[in-house]
Order: C-alpha cells, then structure tokens, then sequence
C-alpha cells in the first residue's frame, strides 16, 4: 500500500504589486471620472448654447415689435409710448419701452440775425393735447450776444404773449400767468446785432414742476425679453 504525501506549499503575497494595482485603479478611475465630467459639461454648455441662439431670434423679434408699437402710438399720438412687460401671446417674448422724448432744459443753438429761430412747446406723446401742463416758460441766454425773443399761443400766432426785446448774455427772462384753454406755445428767438447765441428753455406747472419739452434728439428703446436673453434697439427719431 502506497503512502501519500503531502507537501504544504506557503502562500506568499507581493505588496508591492498590489499597491501598484490600486494605484493604476484609482488614476483610470479618475481619468473615466474627468472624460465622463469633461464631456457632460460641453453637452450641457451646448445646450445652453443652443437653447440661447433659440431665444435669441425670438427676443430681436419681441425688440422689433416693441420698436413698431412704440413708433406707431407716437405716430398716432395715441401717448404712452413707454411700456413694460408687453406679452406676446404666440411667441412667449415680453417687450420693455422707454421713451427719452423730452429735454429739460432745453438747449437751443445757432440762433442768428438772418431770421427766427421757432421753437415748439407741446406735449411729444400727443401733439393735439391742448393741457400741456405749461404755465410758465422761462428763457435763459447762455451765449455771449443779447437776444429778442417773443412768446406766443398756438390758438393766435399773431398775440404776443411775451415779447423780450433784449435778454441779456447770462440773463433769464419768465412769462408766468399763462392762460388757456391751449397751453401750447411758440418761441421765436434772434440774435439782436451781429454774431450767432444761444439759449437754455425751460417750463413749469403751475406748482413750479419742471414739464419736459421735446428733445432736440429723441429716441427710445425697445428690449425684446425670452427667458435670460435679451436684445435692445435704439430708435433715434432725428433726421
């Protein structure tokens, strides 16, 4: 009968091998962690993109009906030419208005001897309102040269309210007590001798509150709003 025997064989372990494996492990592990973060962060950067380039479009349009409607109620005098928040039902963009119509003071330049300057007080957002609010125009010669300046009614073009002969350089004149029923007036201005002046025109309630007159450079602005984006014009209405 044959004997079996039995050789007991140790186990050995290479830590040192082990430790290296755990550390290629974890530097795959990191580099899969990095490519997977990379390449969610240029989807989601492109769908930010693209989700803005959408709405994009859509808010120049929102800019460019707000142009119109701001355009066509000071056409038809229809006032309140700023608005905010104006929805449009199909596309989803909302509107902003704001309106810079008016000067306060106004500034008026190159006024000579060669004929009158005509200057127009009225109400910008509605020619045919009569009440402007004006109750006293106060006119101040900011030039080096005297200036005659006459003030009148736009219900009779042929009364002089005020009339200035000479308003000395650095002077200001007021025709105050002005009666209606058509607060709407004209101003015409002219050099008294030689050379070219200027002018600085300002009116007021009957409580002293400054009334904006029409600017010598109006415009407004339209923003077309859909979501985070958002797109502005100018309109300027000079020629």
């Amino acid at each position: 009968m044959k004997k079996l025997t039995t050789y007991h064989l140790p186990l050995t372990t290479d830590s040192s091998q082990s430790g290296v494996t755990l550390i290629v492990a974890v530097v795959m592990l990191a580099a899969v962690s990095l490519a997977s973060f990379t390449l969610s962060s240029i989807i989601l950067r492109d769908i930010k993109s693209a989700t803005l380039i959408k709405n994009s479009t859509t808010a120049i349009a929102g800019a460019y009906s707000g142009s119109e409607v701001g355009l066509y109620r000071l056409q038809r005098n229809l006032g309140g030419v700023s608005m905010t928040n104006q929805t449009l039902s199909e596309s989803g963009a909302s509107f902003d208005v704001i309106a810079d119509l008016t000067d306060d003071p106004l500034p008026v330049s190159a006024i000579t001897t060669a004929g009158d300057t005509v200057i127009n007080l009225y109400n910008v957002e509605n020619v045919d309102a009569t009440d402007t609010g004006i109750r006293s125009i106060t006119v101040t010669n900011t030039g080096t040269r005297p200036l005659r300046v006459n003030v009148l009614s736009w219900a009779d073009a042929s009364n002089i309210i005020c009339p200035w002969p000479s308003i000395p350089s650095g002077q200001s004149r007021t025709c105050s007590g002005l009666t209606g029923p058509d607060f709407r007036f004209q101003l015409l201005l002219q050099v008294n001798g030689t050379g070219t002046g200027t002018a600085s025109i300002q009116a007021f309630t009957a409580g002293g509150v400054p009334v904006g007159l029409p600017s010598t450079s109006p415009m407004f602005d339209a923003t077309g709003r859909l979501g985070q984006t958002n797109h502005r014009i100018r309109i300027r209405l000079t020629d």
